[in-house]
């Protein structure tokens, strides 16, 4: 695929990815689901972002956002788990948050090399990572490990709403969620793939 092709849709995931949170926060009558995927689409449109300007090396223009999207790709599976359930069960996990502790974590151990000078950050990236290997390795398997373990629970977590909603209306075709199994199916393949 040509490099201006490639621009042109990381560009319109950009665009269509804040265009949909947007939409998404100008409802009337949000829910925690609605809340919560317009915070993922926002997320995806950040990282995105970050990602569109590291394969066009424009990030070194921007060396303060060097580093920054190393960790993001942690939160997307937390978010599909979390998605799910505002959806099954109406409200958020009551400890939803401690599902983002490995992403604070990560951006915590980050700060040094935030702090680094933009020569250095740079020197780092445009070295694959040089001095840091290990930290690379582990977030690696953290993110492939994260993206099976939260695919497979958010499966679950459909496969029991559905039970419950079987044994509670003779009606489902508007709430089963099959959309949301076929997401759940799609980001499984991703990290399959990986």
């Amino acid at each position: 695929m040509s490099f201006c092709l490639e621009q042109m849709f990381y560009t319109v995931g950009i665009v269509i990815s804040f265009f949909l949170c947007l939409l998404l926060l100008s409802k009337k009558n949000k829910t925690a689901a609605d809340y919560l995927l317009s915070f993922w689409l926002f997320w995806i449109g950040a990282h995105l972002g970050i990602y569109y300007l590291f394969l066009s090396e424009k990030m070194f223009e921007f060396p303060f956002l060097l580093g920054l999207g190393i960790p993001m790709r942690l939160v997307h599976p937390p978010l599909l788990f979390l998605y799910t359930a505002a959806l099954c069960w109406g409200q958020l996990p009551t400890r939803w948050w401690w599902h983002f502790v490995p992403i604070l974590a990560c951006y915590l151990y980050l700060i040094p090399f935030i702090l680094l000078l933009a020569e250095q950050k740079i020197w780092v990236f445009q070295n694959k990572g040089a001095g840091y290997e290990g930290f690379m390795f582990l977030i690696s398997i953290a993110i492939n490990v994260s993206g099976v373990a939260y695919t497979i629970l958010a499966y679950r977590l459909l496969q029991k709403h559905r039970r419950v909603i079987a044994d509670l209306f003779s009606y489902q075709e508007k709430i089963n969620l099959r959309w949301l199994q076929n997401l759940i199916y799609g980001l499984a393949g991703i990290w399959r793939v990986r």
